[in-house]
């Protein structure tokens, strides 16, 4: 009995030894696992607040206060800034590095790529980083307040539900999202169809019938040709607001009057243009389909043409100084005086054109400067300019005033609600 108690004594002990080692082994796993977790969760705290210290590096780069600020406050850094440890929160050292990519594409200076990297080292030693990429536009902070504004869906930005470029007298085509405009002038039958989305003439009708209908790509131009060579009426009316019209002898000259554009990008095919028909009329409307090439755009210059058989006959004066009785010159609205500046096309540079908004401009900037500084800013297309250059959308009030040579182009009157200044156009030097 002894003998058999001493050996179950024995076994027990081993046991015991097996179970130790068999907790022991465990326990190790259970440290290696928190010693893993505690280091991932380390690891995930430091990487929070390189998150939130790339974030803060953003919003101080959005928090320039006008377009100087955004020009040189928006930089890349030429060695990474040092943020010290933070011995309440963490203490990590962590190095923060900046770099700006200018945007070249549409936006031009008008957008930069802010890449903001924050880089460290972990407790065991691995380099860690973290890396924000964010695009900040150039726009004034203060226009930020128009965010607030409502939109405008009013009959005035959309006519109709339309675009603002198709004329309001043009015919919704049912069941589709096109109008139909027969131009004033034009042949019997013939109609223009518009985009209502995009104001672009999409297909040109030689009749009522669809068949006559082929597709096209062409862009709407419009104005009014003025007449202005009877005697000029008495003040408040000065030459800068001629209301008088044609002379009375020109019924037929004023109905003989026209316009063409000369195309120099597509040169073919040609542009259709009509003019308004009222014998009653002493100004005429003017209505073109311009056909675009492959980039969507036109390039060229608007012409009036007159009536060879008209009486009195259609005589352009030969030059500016030209004052030959019985001739006429053909002024354009514009809002610059004094040059023919250039609008910019690819390779090309525009001119700039000096003066207050709403007034008139001129090619010279003022000097010295006045105090505001008088703006400047490059010739566009709608300012009516002598050679349009890259025309991509519809061209409204194109206008034109004919005048007796001998009478010059009027200069701006004194109203300020609409600009009446012309220069020089046919002849244009």
């Amino acid at each position: 009995m002894a003998r058999l108690l001493h050996k179950t004594a024995g076994v027990a002990l081993v046991e015991a030894l097996v179970a130790m080692v068999v907790m022991g082994v465990g326990t190790l796993a259970v440290l290696g696992a928190q010693t893993t977790l505690r280091f991932n969760a380390d690891l995930s705290k430091q990487r929070s607040e390189a998150v939130r210290i790339a974030q803060e590096q953003i919003e101080k780069a959005r928090t320039f206060g006008d377009i100087a600020g955004y020009t040189n406050g928006i930089t890349a850094t030429v060695t990474p800034e040092v943020v010290p440890p933070n011995p309440g929160f963490d203490n990590t050292t962590y190095s923060i590095t900046r770099a700006v990519v200018q945007d070249t594409s549409l936006h031009g200076l008008r957008m930069k790529q802010l890449r903001v990297t924050v880089t460290w080292v972990d407790r065991i030693g691995t380099p860690q980083q973290v890396q924000l990429v964010t695009a900040i536009s150039g726009t004034p902070p203060t226009l930020a307040g128009s965010l607030l504004l409502p939109a405008n869906a009013g009959f005035t930005s959309t006519p109709g539900g339309r675009h603002r470029a198709i004329p309001l007298d043009a015919v919704l085509v049912p069941g589709t999202s096109t109008s139909s405009f027969s131009p004033p002038g034009a042949p019997a039958g013939v109609r223009w169809i518009f985009n209502n989305l995009t104001g672009f003439i999409s297909s040109t009708c030689a009749s009522a019938l669809p068949a006559s209908c082929t597709a096209a790509n062409r862009r709407y131009l419009a104005g009014v040709i003025r007449f202005a060579t009877a005697t000029e009426p008495a003040p408040p009316f000065d030459t800068g607001e001629t209301p008088q019209g044609p002379d009375g002898l020109e019924a037929d000259l004023v109905q003989g009057i026209g316009v063409q554009v000369v195309l120099t990008s597509p040169t073919s095919p040609a542009a259709d243009c009509y003019a308004q028909s009222n014998l009653l009329a002493s100004a005429r409307r003017y209505y073109c389909a311009v056909p675009v090439d492959a980039g969507g755009s036109w390039s060229g210059r608007i012409e009036v043409t007159g009536n060879g058989t008209s009486v009195p006959p259609w005589i352009l004066a030969s030059s500016i100084t030209d004052n030959t009785a019985g001739s006429y010159r053909v002024c354009r609205y514009t809002p610059v005086r004094g040059c023919q500046p250039v609008v910019p096309s690819p390779g090309v540079t525009g001119t700039t054109v000096w003066g207050m908004p709403e007034s008139t401009r001129s090619c010279t900037a003022p000097s010295p400067q006045t105090v505001p500084p008088i703006p400047g800013r490059v010739m566009r297309n709608d300012d009516f300019p002598l050679d349009h250059a890259v025309v991509k959308d519809a061209l409204l009030n194109q206008n034109f005033l004919i005048r007796k040579a001998a009478d010059g182009c009027p200069a701006d009157g004194p109203a300020t609600q609409i600009n009446t200044n012309t220069w020089h156009h046919q002849p244009a030097t």
